[in-house]
């Protein structure tokens, strides 16, 4: 591979690197091997780096063409080792600021993690085997959470219909979502969650 060819491979790292968000849901599982070409692929263009690098030092004519590449190729990696998974905030982009975050925990290393954003947008993501995301809107009454307009992967089983935010009895600074399918659900799945926006909004509640 020639000087541009290492150049281009390089800057291809960088695009696939930023915009993992976007893909990653689309591939599925094969967005694992995908990532694994990733990091085999930074480590070629690291080699190539240092061996630019070396010739740079050693030769008093390396080229500009060289100089520019072994800059630009160091740039690729340092943002690249910095921020695997891009340093572009797409969520932050295309959902809005994050008011909850919660994950539950499943067999085999599985997890659910849910975001709810202040454009009353919900993401739900589900690693298991690969990725699968479950999108749709939200409203909030106190404590309660009702989900609507619900998009959900083919062969995907129904989602929550609303959640309830509650805190432990015996751990009364532990909050975590309550998903329930329907009103006389019995079977509940517990999400953990931490102190942020809309549980400090839970908290504060004041009836009128």
């Amino acid at each position: 591979m020639k000087g541009k060819g290492w150049l281009i491979f390089a800057l291809w790292l960088w695009v696939m690197s930023n915009t993992i968000y976007l893909w990653q849901t689309w591939l599925g599982s094969w967005s694992y091997l995908l990532v694994g070409l990733l990091w085999v692929s930074w480590f070629v263009v690291l080699m190539r780096g240092v061996y630019d690098f070396y010739f740079l030092v050693t030769r008093k004519n390396a080229g500009e063409g060289r100089q520019v590449r072994v800059v630009l190729m160091g740039a690729v990696l340092t943002m690249t080792g910095i921020w695997p998974g891009g340093w572009i905030n797409w969520d932050r982009i295309l959902n809005g600021k994050c008011r909850l975050s919660a994950v539950a925990e499943g067999a085999g290393r599985c997890y659910t993690n849910i975001s709810l954003y202040d454009s009353h947008r919900f993401v739900a993501r589900t690693v298991c085997f690969g990725i699968s995301e479950i999108t749709g809107t939200f409203t909030q009454q106190h404590d309660t959470l009702f989900f609507n307009n619900v998009s959900l992967p083919e062969g995907q089983q129904p989602f929550f219909d609303y959640a309830i935010v509650q805190s432990k009895k015996d751990h009364p600074d532990e909050w975590y979502l309550c998903m329930l399918m329907y009103e006389s659900d019995s079977i509940h799945r517990y999400f953990r969650g931490g102190h942020n926006e809309l549980i400090q909004d839970v908290k504060n509640y004041e009836p009128q």
